[in-house]
């Protein structure tokens, strides 16, 4: 079995010449979009940020995920073919491992979205990278994090 505590990295620690400021690294995320580009670039900035990353095309595929593996924290979008975001995010707490911290995105009011899901952050499209690990970091880090960009 894998050992779940993650790796702290100091702000002196470098990965590939990057500086990770206390990201909480082996943190797994689950980005779960119906756009293939758009979950490749986040998934592919979060593991350069030092998390352990999955990706599913929808909500139905992110279920069977979670069922196997239950994430730190869900990126899901609202607007997507066979099970909506909103309709992901009720199935997944009905699950009995359902511990993950869930951000919304959403290409119209993602705070307000989220709080109406009862989830734990919102961004709007478009986004920065630097938005999405900022996210992340804040939702899984044990440091207080500056999340204005």
């Amino acid at each position: 079995m894998q050992d779940r505590c993650p790796k702290v990295i100091r702000p002196s620690d470098k990965e590939d010449g990057v500086f990770l400021d206390f990201a909480v690294v082996g943190s797994r995320v689950l980005v779960v979009d119906d756009a293939a580009e758009l979950r490749r670039v986040i998934g592919t900035a979060l593991k350069h940020a030092g998390y352990d990353v999955q990706t599913a095309e929808n909500g139905r595929r992110a279920l069977e995920l979670c069922k196997l593996r239950d994430p730190d924290v869900i990126l899901v979008d609202i607007d997507m073919p066979m099970v909506h975001g909103q309709a992901f995010v009720n199935a997944y707490r009905a699950l009995p491992t359902a511990n993950a911290k869930i951000i919304v995105m959403s290409g119209h009011a993602a705070e307000s979205e989220a709080r109406t899901m009862a989830c734990d952050f919102g961004l709007s499209k478009p986004f920065s990278m630097d938005e999405v690990i900022a996210a992340v970091r804040y939702l899984t880090s044990s440091t207080p994090v500056n999340v204005s960009l």
